[in-house]
């Protein structure tokens, strides 16, 4: 998409989103409070890394949900059950 491109798999209930994706590095005014704060977190901890391209995940990163990590890449609020999607272009919800 616009401004992000990640790559995830899904182990054990939980969507681990790799590391070398990209997340959007503005955020959008639907992006909620929690998501907000976690994005901050995880750029003070190293886990994303500002650069030219976007916010750099330098290391793979487990989420409780896939609306939680799709929300952290896209920069706003979305749902991640129709964002994530299979290679075969599927998203998780079909």
């Amino acid at each position: 998409g616009d401004g992000y491109n990640a790559t995830a798999v899904l182990a054990d209930g939980e969507v681990i989103v790799r590391k070398g994706s990209l997340c959007r590095t503005y955020e959008a005014p639907s992006l909620n409070a929690n998501s907000i704060a976690l994005r901050a977190e995880l750029k003070s901890t190293g886990v994303l890394q500002v650069t030219d391209a976007g916010l750099l995940f330098t290391q793979d990163y487990a989420f409780g949900s896939p609306s939680g990590a799709a929300q952290v890449v896209y920069g706003a609020s979305v749902n991640g059950w129709d964002a994530w999607k299979f290679k075969s272009g599927k998203s998780l919800q079909s």
